[in-house]
């Protein structure tokens, strides 16, 4: 986010690149939520858990989470690519044995 920028000028600008990069994008979602954080530091994981106790990627039903806070290996931006590349994965997986 910009400093200054409202988060409804962010959300509209970076809404705008995912049109371009994927134009049906907003037909996709099935459930959203939005926020801004300040101060904080993404997936943290505290004593005697790990990354694996955060919410799975598969919620089942071909629904899959991606994100800062979810069960994918390392921190901040890393666990949001992390969950987004195996979501993909297994979203193309779930495509690929239906078509079969």
């Amino acid at each position: 986010m910009r400093r200054g920028e409202s988060k409804a000028d962010c959300l509209a600008r970076l809404e705008g690149l995912y049109d371009l990069a994927a134009p049906d994008w907003r037909g996709r979602v099935t459930w959203r939520r939005d926020y801004v954080s300040r101060g904080r530091t993404g997936a943290l994981d505290l004593p005697g858990t790990t990354w694996r106790d955060r919410p799975a990627i598969d919620r089942g039903g071909d629904v899959f989470l991606a994100g800062d806070s979810v069960a994918a290996p390392g921190i901040l931006a890393e666990v949001s690519l992390n969950s987004g590349r195996t979501a993909a994965d297994l979203a193309v997986e779930r495509l690929t044995t239906l078509h079969a």
